[in-house]
């Protein structure tokens, strides 16, 4: 009786197929390998600035202004003018009011040196218990030299570590569409670029730029009473750069007229309660009347300031230093 041949061949039709497809998944996944080792380290990224300007923080000869908050210190301030006015060396470190005022906070205080200035200037939100965002906070550390000294315990640890595989991947993803695309998008205004030597953002087109307020008011909202820990941080803070031979002056942020009108009562209650707790170890400037102004001065959210208001703003900051005595060392 004759050996079956159809079983056979049925088998080695299987094989070939599954060879088939085995090579091409192995091919893909060696092309997936190379493509997760060529992804290029971000070079531009807007918190990617936080280098910069720790370089220039350390490098600038005391006795220096230091300029501390988010983006509306990042805005705010024409570090240039102000140097020239005061005599001191200025390094603006705004990058993120997501970061926490904690972390603002945290990333000068050891480099302070004797005759410092610090002009801390969080936006209203930062007064509150919500001291930071940390998907912000995660996208930051791995540009900070040591990011454990963020993280305040063992669960924010494991959860930073995470997010960092979550990162590599969505670089990932983005670099291999951007290469099977085969072009790439219109560079972003936000990104490290855009930071001046100083460390100010600047926005050469803007000058003609006003925010729309009728599409846009967005934060602040401030709780009426500052929440006890950032109180609590702050006044460490001071004690850590009194030692130092520091001092810190507590500025309040820019905010465009309709959102101060909506936030009034609470922000007053605010400046009450800040200024019976933090003097006289912080000098506060002035009152947030003085820093409330129209849309014509700002430019794309209720804190950013266009040219003309970061003038205003630096031109404010010189004249109390003056007033106060704080401006040439």
């Amino acid at each position: 009786m004759a050996t079956p041949v159809e079983p056979v061949e049925g088998q080695v039709v299987a094989f070939r197929r599954f060879a088939v497809r085995g090579s091409i998944f192995v091919t893909v996944l060696l092309l997936g390998c190379a493509a997760l080792l060529s992804v290029p380290a971000p070079a531009n990224d807007f918190l990617q600035a936080i280098q910069d300007k720790e370089r220039v923080l350390s490098a600038a000869p005391s006795p220096r202004t230091v300029l501390v908050g988010g983006s509306s210190t990042a805005f705010g301030f024409n570090s240039a003018a102000l140097a020239a006015a005061t005599g001191r060396s200025v390094v603006n470190m705004g990058v993120h009011a997501g970061l926490g005022l904690d972390f603002m906070l945290r990333s000068v205080e050891d480099s302070l040196r004797a005759g410092d200035l610090v002009i801390v200037s969080p936006e209203y939100e930062l007064f509150d218990k919500s001291l930071r965002n940390n998907t912000v906070l995660y996208q930051i550390l791995p540009y900070m030299q040591s990011p454990d000294t963020y993280l305040h315990s063992v669960a924010e640890r494991v959860e930073y570590r995470l997010q960092l595989r979550v990162q590599r991947m969505q670089r990932i993803v983005a670099h291999l569409m951007k290469r099977m695309v085969g072009r790439t998008t219109a560079p972003d205004m936000y990104r490290r670029a855009s930071f001046s030597a100083l460390g100010d953002f600047w926005l050469p087109d803007s000058t003609r730029s006003v925010l729309d307020t009728n599409r846009y008011i967005g934060p602040p909202k401030p709780a009426e009473v500052p929440d006890e820990s950032t109180v609590r941080r702050l006044s460490t803070f001071a004690d850590k750069a009194s030692q130092r031979g520091a001092s810190v002056v507590l500025l309040y942020p820019p905010l465009v007229s309709p959102a101060y009108a909506r936030d009034s009562a609470n922000i007053a209650g605010l400046q009450q309660a800040l200024e019976k707790t933090l003097r006289p170890a912080v000098t506060i400037a002035g009152t947030p009347q003085d820093f409330v102004w129209p849309a014509e001065y700002f430019f794309d959210t209720e804190y950013h300031l266009n040219p003309r208001g970061r003038d205003r703003r630096t031109s404010q900051l010189i004249q109390f230093l003056q007033s106060q005595r704080l401006a040439n060392p």
